[in-house]
């Protein structure tokens, strides 16, 4: 067999074992960062069972330690083979804070390395040696680092299955992470799949002026709107009246930076 022929068959054998894995819908995955035995612990929590290619994860880290740079990470054995992380490029300044952000690409599905996610446990992703939690690190949101392509994502099978933060800071004694979690909590939205009109509950501490914004597959913003709400519970009404039929990524923040994501159905 020729080197030309060899090739044809390695690439159309991976596309047969592929193929099937990419025709299933995807599940949410969340992103989350705690503390462990002195060290930073990076999560992922999917909201179903998966078993198939992890594509893609990125996601940037920031601090305030100036003297920091970069930060020593290393994977349970397991990750390392079917999600391998690392740097992307070196870090950067912008103010106080050190910004990194991190990426993986996917070459085995899981279930070759005998890997099964089930909907709701936490999925360690890497590890972060630090030489102190004294600073305060955070995940960040994607306005400020879009110019540098490093917001938050997941793909699964191809496919994108970006979640939401579930908590965004771990270190340091007054930290912005802290306040995050506090002032703003959001509900699922719903109906989802829904038709033109979806409901979003949400429950405020303080008075809060809400971003909202939803993008289509190609990442173009397809709909933006400014909301101001009082203390307590409240469904915020969202209208997609001339949207065509399609996934879109919905992305909101609050004036305290606190994130919510979620993935719609429009039918």
């Amino acid at each position: 067999m020729n080197k030309q022929a060899y090739r044809y068959l390695v690439f159309s054998t991976c596309l047969f074992l592929l193929i099937p894995y990419c025709m299933r819908a995807q599940p949410l995955i969340d992103l989350s960062l705690e503390t462990a035995d002195q060290q930073l612990e990076v999560r992922l929590l999917p909201q179903a069972t998966f078993q198939g290619l992890v594509s893609n994860v990125q996601f940037t880290l920031r601090w305030n330690d100036a003297e920091l740079h970069a930060l020593s990470i290393s994977q349970p054995p397991l990750e390392a083979q079917y999600i391998p992380m690392q740097p992307a490029g070196q870090s950067w300044s912008d103010g106080t804070f050190v910004y990194q952000t991190f990426v993986g690409f996917g070459l085995l599905p899981m279930d070759t390395v005998g890997v099964q996610w089930q909907a709701g446990q936490e999925v360690v992703l890497m590890r972060l040696q630090v030489p102190s939690l004294s600073p305060t690190y955070e995940l960040v949101r994607a306005e400020a680092v879009q110019p540098k392509n490093g917001a938050f994502y997941v793909e699964l099978n191809g496919q994108v299955a970006t979640g939401q933060f579930r908590n965004i800071q771990a270190g340091g004694q007054t930290a912005l992470g802290d306040r995050l979690g506090q002032t703003v909590s959001f509900g699922l939205i719903f109906p989802n799949p829904g038709k033109q009109t979806f409901f979003l509950p949400v429950e405020s501490q303080s008075v809060q002026h809400i971003q909202v914004g939803l993008y289509n597959q190609n990442g173009q913003k397809v709909y933006f709107s400014d909301w101001k709400i009082h203390p307590g519970r409240h469904q915020l009404q969202l209208r997609f009246p001339t949207l065509p039929a399609g996934v879109y990524h919905l992305f909101l923040i609050t004036q305290d930076e606190q994130m919510y994501n979620q993935n719609i159905m429009i039918f």
